[in-house]
């Protein structure tokens, strides 16, 4: 999985020169451009080409961010209202589609902090 935090959510396919403020560095993991996030995933199962529910356990350590980009592993999709609970802090979720020029099926998805939906 791959997190990134932006203060305005970059445009689809996004300008590669808007950086995040927080990624976990999923695709440079011995180069940190920003400071890392910890979080962890948790599905009670999930079986092939079902609904399920995914809870995120985000730590944004001291930052600011109001928007978080999700992209899960190929071939997992988000459904129309993709949040279940946001737990106070999470306001919305919103499919954005095929991440980049994707040749995997990657999907991405935006979260939105509470007061700004």
């Amino acid at each position: 999985w791959l997190l990134e935090t932006y203060d305005e959510m970059p445009a689809s396919p996004p300008d590669p020169e808007v950086l995040p403020r927080n990624t976990n560095d999923l695709f440079f993991p011995n180069f940190t451009l920003v400071s890392k996030l910890g979080f962890v995933v948790q599905a009670v199962r999930s079986p092939p080409r079902a609904s399920i529910e995914v809870t995120l356990l985000v730590d944004l350590k001291d930052t600011r961010s109001t928007r978080l980009l999700l992209i899960p592993p190929a071939r997992f999709t988000f459904g129309e209202d993709c949040l279940v609970d946001g737990g106070g802090a999470i306001a919305g979720c919103r499919p954005l589609g095929l991440y980049l020029n994707a040749t995997d099926e990657i999907y991405h998805a935006e979260l939105v902090a509470t007061g700004l939906a």
